[in-house]
């Protein structure tokens, strides 16, 4: 440990790239828990706990609750599934093995692991549908994945190439103020030691990452190079901080509105919705981290009765 936080710092004399580090499973871990600790504890991460009562189908369960409080504390049950001076494969395509001795770094990937992508699905139609009560709320008119945007045009229908459809979540719109927006939701996180790296630098660089990608995806795409309206990437961390130009897009929508409540109105309003929203990104996070907590611990139960069905055929071997 001691090591890897030298060859982190350097020793002023030799200069330490990224690929150093990145190259040190040392640095690796200790940049890991280094973004956990940020992940949980930045401002705005836990916004969904003062919503501790909601009702409908998005409320936290008790099961939910508990992963996450438990997560924040790094204390998930997934740490401690793995043995003391043990390692497990993870089985998705990160090439550094999962460790045991109540590792952090554990929960940190399975929150983020590729192999639970139908509950990263999930999450992300789980926030598209609360910001779209959300915009709804503000008597805004929002189509979610809309074939088209304009009339008679099908420039987002389901039969067109998979090269060229580049379907949105939402199409807002507003025809008393002329508001037209296409708004595409994103999940993301750092995952690897050079995201891990640039949100140490700057815990908003991923998400600045993800909103010019999705930009550059929609400049480049011919089913929106005559829309006129704004094209807006809806960035969400898996923590439920929302991306910079997300959110402001969201005060500008909303100002206009929200300035003809009373104070009392707005700040309820505001209150609620942003609570709901972050609440909805919290469920997404602990179903990921429920499913693959499960995966691991049948991962880690079968390679155990591989284990001892092999011990317990070569004692009977030997017996004989």
């Amino acid at each position: 440990m001691v090591e890897a936080i030298r060859l982190c710092d350097g020793d002023g004399e030799t200069a330490v790239t990224e690929q150093d580090i990145a190259a040190s499973p040392a640095c690796v871990r200790i940049l890991k828990r280094l973004a956990h600790m940020r992940d949980v504890w930045q401002p705005a991460s836990a916004t969904w706990l003062r919503r501790m009562v909601s009702k409908g189908e998005r409320r936290l369960s008790d099961a939910s609750f508990i992963a996450l409080l438990r997560y924040r504390l790094a204390a998930s049950r997934c740490n401690d599934l793995i043995g003391p001076g043990e390692e497990v494969a993870c089985g998705c395509a990160m090439a550094e093995p999962l460790r045991g001795d109540g590792d952090v770094t554990t929960q940190f990937h399975l929150a983020r692991c590729a192999k639970g992508r139908s509950r990263t699905i999930a999450w992300h139609h789980g926030i598209k549908h609360a910001l779209a009560r959300m915009l709804k709320s503000l008597k805004l008119d929002v189509k979610i994945e809309p074939t088209s945007y304009a009339p008679g045009d099908d420039q987002f229908a389901p039969t067109a190439g998979a090269a060229t459809n580049r379907r949105p979540d939402l199409h807002v719109t507003n025809k008393l103020t002329g508001l037209s927006a296409l708004v595409d939701v994103t999940v993301t996180a750092v995952t690897n030691a050079t995201s891990c790296m640039a949100a140490f630098r700057n815990p908003a660089r991923p998400l600045e990452i993800a909103a010019k990608r999705k930009h550059k995806v929609y400049a480049n795409s011919p089913n929106t190079k005559h829309f006129t309206g704004e094209v807006v990437p809806f960035v969400v961390g898996s923590n439920g901080i929302l991306g910079e130009e997300g959110f402001k897009w969201l005060r500008k929508v909303a100002g206009p509105i929200l300035d003809r409540q009373t104070k009392v109105q707005a700040r309820r309003w505001r209150f609620f919705w942003f609570s709901y929203l972050s609440e909805a990104c919290a469920t997404g996070l602990a179903a990921q981290l429920l499913s693959q907590t499960s995966r691991l611990e049948a991962q880690v139960g079968r390679a155990r009765r591989t284990t001892s069905g092999t011990m317990g055929a070569g004692d009977e071997g030997g017996a004989c």
